[in-house]
């Protein structure tokens, strides 16, 4: 039986094993944003943008000229807020 990290004490949760730069996990996002916050390496898609923009009551491209960068990943362009 796997245990949710919201169920594990936090003696448990410091005993979790690191997760790589390559590992896979499954995830399923509730968009809470609280997983978000603090973060610098966030890949973001078309409708990300275009929700944070809503949001933030800009263009698309305000955002990405005002908070995003660019790099090329190995195989996809992404963005991230940094």
């Amino acid at each position: 039986m796997i245990k949710l990290i919201q169920d594990m004490t936090p003696e448990e949760v410091i005993n979790l094993p690191l997760l790589g730069l390559d590992v896979t996990f499954p995830f399923d996002c509730k968009a809470c944003g609280k997983c978000c916050k603090n973060r610098t390496d966030l890949l973001l898609t078309g409708w990300d943008l275009f929700r944070i923009a809503r949001y933030l009551g800009r263009t698309p491209e305000e955002v990405l000229d005002r908070y995003l960068r660019f790099t090329r990943g190995m195989n996809q362009n992404c963005r991230w807020f940094g």
